[in-house]
């Protein structure tokens, strides 16, 4: 079996507190080929689920609200808190079900690769890779400010990991996020030249501060605010 998360569901506007939108597939041995699997995972000790369907219509959708699927053939599904390796099974349409076992050969990771796109004057001439920071796996990045100059790139960047991305949004620092802002300048062989990162927002830490940096002039740095 295999599992990737695709999205969200579930009611309110905060996708921290919702459920994760799950796809993939299994592998039938006796008809020797993939079956489709959509479905939806919530891990929190107090509304925890998996729901894994093999899906009637490969077309079909989850409910966004629900979180499930009416038209199913198959499947998968818990709520006993917290693991994804025992599961109950059965058809559609039937009242039986049988436990079934998995062994995870690749666990989930929260982490994501993240790059700095390089383009110039519409082009693009390459990425370079972000290594992890601080322990953490950059999740989202936002480019405040960039510059070319002589052939050489200048860019302020922000970037973030939730705290305890599998918190569910409870617990401590379970909506806590850890933010950091970084200069970096990229040299004309696109390699990172020179960088400079800052933490500006911790919850495990307890840090709150400024940090500054002129928006028309990203190859001036950063500072951190007095």
């Amino acid at each position: 079996m295999y599992l990737t998360q695709s999205g969200f569901c579930g009611e309110g506007n905060n996708n921290r507190f919702k459920a994760k939108q799950l796809k993939g597939w299994y592998y039938y041995e006796s008809q020797k080929k993939k079956l489709p699997i959509i479905g939806s995972m919530k891990y929190d000790n107090t509304d925890y689920f998996i729901k894994l369907f093999v899906p009637q219509d490969y077309l079909d959708t989850l409910n966004s609200q629900t979180c499930s699927l009416e038209n199913y053939s198959e499947v998968f599904f818990s709520n006993n808190c917290c693991t994804i390796e025992e599961f109950e099974w059965k058809m559609n349409n039937s009242n039986q079900s049988f436990p079934v076992t998995i062994e995870i050969e690749h666990d989930f990771s929260y982490g994501s690769e993240v790059y700095i796109g390089v383009e110039l004057r519409g082009m693009k001439m390459g990425k370079i890779n972000l290594p992890e920071f601080d322990g953490y796996k950059f999740w989202e990045i936002k480019v405040l400010a960039s510059k070319e100059i002589n052939n050489e790139f200048y860019a302020i960047i922000d970037f973030h990991a939730y705290s305890n991305p599998a918190s569910g949004g409870s617990g401590y620092c379970g909506s806590g996020v850890e933010a950091f802002r970084g200069y970096f300048h990229i040299n004309n062989s696109f390699e990172i030249e020179k960088k400079e990162i800052i933490q500006f927002h911790s919850c495990y830490k307890n840090i709150f501060r400024e940090v500054e940096f002129d928006p028309d002039f990203p190859e001036k740095g950063i500072t951190v605010k007095k």
